[in-house]
């Protein structure tokens, strides 16, 4: 076997965990290798904290993650991947670290020593946001009730373990100033016995039921370098900032060099012997100069002997607006590929449908709302409970530095934060790009349109506030020639604003509308844009030919551990769209059924109509083979779903104030529906049986779409085959590998009519993906470098299909797929299809190195041959002979 990887020409992404480790990976080596991948793709594998099911909360960058197998079992995989051609593409996180637990030494650090810790660069701290006394100090809301409350039960107190002092909660040891500790160490006898420690720890620790006993422990936590709290008050104090908006993952002034070069040390290591051959950059929208780190990053390669003629590969995690392109300094293969989601999703809906939908929606739920309205409403709201904190500290942080400016110096803290509000809710992308300077381009316009909107969002703020806010963001203000000192410092503001619109825009849209709008939930991702109700399929072509053009290793994704649902499940919810007269019917009868079910709390009826209206859509998309069964594990899912689904929503209640009352509600109703003996189960059934034959059509397709675009196809841990998976953590639930290898070996010489007969088990799709990229992985340049021609369909039923052919050095590839045939005779294949034919594009026909579809053509996953008609069209009835997708090359 060779032992240097191939390009990256697909990927397998895999979630390493205490459960699933580097061994368990290698082991698995072959399995992916014979299905065709070229790289896996792994979740971050440097320490995290404890148990961490995910790896994203790294607390210690310089040691691979011990849970996992350690830096011994990386070089294990490393060496199975050589030893079977192919490579590892790591996630790395530079934007942010973890500070719950025991791991973060460099935290715990700063905890110790304040700013005087030679860490304290390390991290995004606004340190003059937390003043008393004169002295800086960090937030730490880790409590899990109030401060003093706790104190006063005897929940807080002074520990004497492994030879010194610290504060103790429950298994959380803070650590205590030397200074601190020196005083605690007074007149200890060397070596201190536990009598004398005793007795020390005493004059602390109080009394529970006399409140006074605790004044002099309330006095040695007060000294601290920091600042004490009940996790509540985060959203409101922290001091630091942080990913999204979690108080335990703080962010990381990657712009300083040696903030870098420390975080970056291990994985400097790791490249240069071989260990890594590529990256995936978590959340780069959250650094303040993610230009200035790529470049940085590929410099770091070069250095190590891993950057030949191409640049090191380096995928970022970037969400796109529709016709958004990544900044054109950026040196990297391209974006993750949640674009694509949305490009598919256009083409699998039936947007005649739209108006069905609105009165459908409006009429079950009362909501009338459009999307764009609900992502402004949620933007308001997620900058009031969540970024609090970050709008007083951008006010106060602008107004200190323009307070040298006599002619603006008069604008207050609330002021200048009102301004700032309405400016984070008005941009409809997640951030831009300012570097110093006036802001050019696509950049210019996005702020503007920003400022237009946030005049229009509160009338009682004062124009001329967001207008000097905007030219601040523009780079308008200072004007040139302005004292020098002063313009950098409020071009460094402008810099720092920029790291947080993305996150208000993510919580808002993400976490938040895409649980309160749920028109057709299957719109509801990542990267989506559920206002939009489907696409003409000229723009799927259109999408296709512009990723070929800028980013033609760019990652095309349809399953990650970060989207709502599997792409099985958003096939589905997406096919409902073709069938709205049904879906009316089956809601009618689900309510009524159901009604009882339902709990009154706070004079409501729980779930409320939105929750339930999502709940038939999730219970649609993620119910197993065959449709309707429930059992145990199915009932549990779809509970922690619907409280998931209910609290990010915030609106019966959420993560930061749950409704408990409300959430057992939600429970109850479950429980009734998927009892053993629910009469909805009956009824349930045939619905989702109808729906899950339209999403394996629409699955099939995407499918083939997605492993034959231009562009890196990433397919993640167990989508070889259906997955059914709704959001996190559901969707991190241990793959079925034996079942998989089972299933991969059963279907070795199957059929095509027979994968077709038994497609529930997940055969078909398998066979399928197990082609493509078997024929990606042998014939690269096609793949990389082929032009796209998008095909003319003809006939009846022209509406219904979409394909286009790939070409390079005389090597050719057909796809062919369907899509809305809700209304065709089951199967879609075959004389269905009728005079339905594919054919070249005049130009396109004719143009230089192209050879139309002369030939004959022969599918790679079933191996039958289509032939081109004399008038030079093919025929989807023999393209569709046996399978509802056809994939064909082009026979020599």
């Amino acid at each position: 076997m060779p032992s240097t990887p191939p390009p990256v020409l697909s990927t397998y992404r895999v979630q390493l965990h205490p459960g699933f480790d580097f061994d368990q990976l290698a082991a698995q080596v072959p399995r992916l290798l014979a299905l065709g991948f070229t790289h896996c793709y792994c979740s971050p594998i440097f320490r995290p904290t404890s148990g961490s099911q995910h790896g994203y909360d790294v607390c210690d960058p310089e040691l691979v993650n011990p849970e996992i197998g350690g830096e011994e079992g990386l070089r294990r995989l490393s060496a199975r991947l050589r030893e079977h051609g192919m490579g590892l593409l790591l996630d790395f996180v530079p934007n942010h670290m973890g500070i719950d637990g025991p791991h973060n030494r460099w935290w715990r650090d700063v905890l110790a020593r304040g700013r005087g810790s030679e860490f304290a660069d390390i991290f995004d701290i606004h340190w003059n946001g937390l003043a008393e006394a004169g002295e800086a100090r960090v937030f730490a809301p880790l409590l899990p009730d109030h401060y003093g409350m706790m104190l006063e039960r005897g929940e807080l107190r002074l520990v004497h373990e492994n030879g010194s002092f610290a504060l103790a909660h429950g298994p959380v040891r803070l650590p205590l100033r030397p200074e601190t500790i020196a005083e605690l160490s007074q007149d200890l006898p060397e070596p201190p016995d536990e009598a004398a420690i005793a007795e020390r720890l005493a004059r602390y620790n109080g009394n529970p039921g006399v409140p006074a006993s605790f004044d002099e422990l309330d006095r040695l936590i007060g000294r601290q370098h920091y600042h004490l709290t009940r996790w509540q008050a985060g959203a409101h104090g922290t001091n630091y900032r942080r990913f999204f908006a979690i108080d335990t993952l703080i962010g990381v002034r990657m712009e300083d060099p040696r903030v870098f070069e420390k975080v970056h040390a291990k994985l400097r290591e790791l490249i240069r012997e071989g260990l890594v051959q590529g990256l995936r950059i978590d959340h780069i929208d959250g650094l303040r100069d993610p230009e200035d780190y790529l470049a940085r990053l590929q410099a770091l390669a070069a250095e190590a002997g891993a950057r030949g003629d191409d640049a090191f590969p380096v995928y970022v995690e970037k969400i796109l607006a529709p016709d958004e392109p990544l900044p054109p300094g950026w040196i990297t293969e391209g974006s993750t590929g949640y674009e694509f989601v949305d490009q598919l999703a256009g083409l699998l809906v039936d947007g005649r449908q739209e108006t069905a939908f609105d009165a459908i929606y409006a009429d079950f739920t009362g909501r009338r709302e459009d999307f764009e309205t609900a992502v402004l409403r949620n933007k308001r709201l997620v900058l009031e409970e969540m970024f609090a904190n970050t709008t007083a500290m951008l006010a106060r942080q602008l107004r200190r530095r323009i307070r040298v400016d006599r002619r603006w110096r008069d604008f207050t803290d609330i002021e200048l934060g009102s301004a700032i509000r309405a400016l984070l809710a008005g941009f409809r992308v997640y951030r831009t790009y300012r570097r110093g300077g006036p802001v050019q381009g696509r950049d210019r316009e996005e702020i503007l349109h920003a400022a237009r909107a946030a005049l229009a969002i509160d009338p009682r703020i004062e124009p001329g506030t967001i207008r000097f806010v905007r030219d601040v963001l523009l780079g308008d203000y200072p004007e040139p020639g302005a004292f020098p000192p002063h313009r950098e410092a409020v071009e460094a503001w402008a810099l720092t604003f920029q790291q947080y619109t993305g996150a208000v825009t993510a919580k808002a849209v993400e976490d938040t509308t895409y649980y309160t709008y749920n028109r057709l939930a299957g719109l509801n991702e990542v990267g989506g844009e559920p206002g939009v109700f489907g696409r003409d399929p000229a723009a799927f072509h259109e999408a296709n030919r512009a990723r070929l053009a800028a980013a033609p290793r760019g990652m095309l994704t349809t399953s990650t551990h970060d989207t709502k649902m599997s792409e099985d499940v958003r096939a589905r919810l997406l096919a409902l769209s073709e069938i709205p007269w049904e879906w009316r019917a089956w809601l009618e009868d689900w309510r009524a059924l159901n009604a009882s079910a339902k709990t009154e709390v706070g004079g409501r009826l729980a779930p409320d109509a939105d929750e339930e209206y999502r709940l038939y859509q999730m219970l649609l998309g993620a119910c197993p083979l065959p449709p309707g069964s429930a059992d145990g594990p199915m009932m549990r899912r779809m509970t922690e779903h619907l409280r998931k689904a209910v609290s990010e929503a915030k609106v019966n209640t959420s993560i930061l104030h749950p409704n408990e009352a409300w959430l057992a509600a939600c429970d109850r109703f479950v429980a009734a529906l998927l009892a053993p003996d629910s009469p909805f189960l009956a009824r349930f059934r045939p619905a989702a049986e109808r729906l899950a034959r339209l999403g394996m059509i629409s699955s099939l397709a995407q499918v083939a779409l997605k492993l034959a675009s231009p562009g890196v196809p990433d397919v993640y841990q167990g989508n070889e085959a259906w997955d059914f998976s709704l959001v996190d953590p559901d969707n991190r639930r241990p793959v079925e590998h034996e079942r998989l290898a089972a299933l991969a070996e059963s279907t070795r010489d199957a059929a095509p009519a027979d994968l077709l007969a038994r497609w529930r088990d997940g055969g078909i799709k398998l066979v399928l993906t197990r082609a493509l990229l078997r024929h990606r992985r042998e014939h690269p340049g096609l793949y990389l470098r082929g032009n796209y021609r998008p095909l003319r369909i003809e006939g009846a039923l022209a509406e219904h299909a979409l394909g286009f052919v790939r070409e390079h050095d005389g090597e050719r590839l057909l796809v062919l797929v369907p899509r809305l045939v809700a209304h065709f005779p089951w199967p879609p294949v075959g004389a269905v299809w009728g005079d339905t034919a594919a054919r070249a594009e005049e130009a396109d026909a004719g143009a230089e190195g192209s050879r139309g579809l002369a030939g004959g053509w022969r599918d790679l996953a079933t191996g039958l041959c289509a032939r081109v008609g004399d008038d030079g069209a093919l025929p989807l009835r023999a393209a569709f002979a046996e399978w509802p997708v056809a994939v064909l090359r082009a026979e020599t």
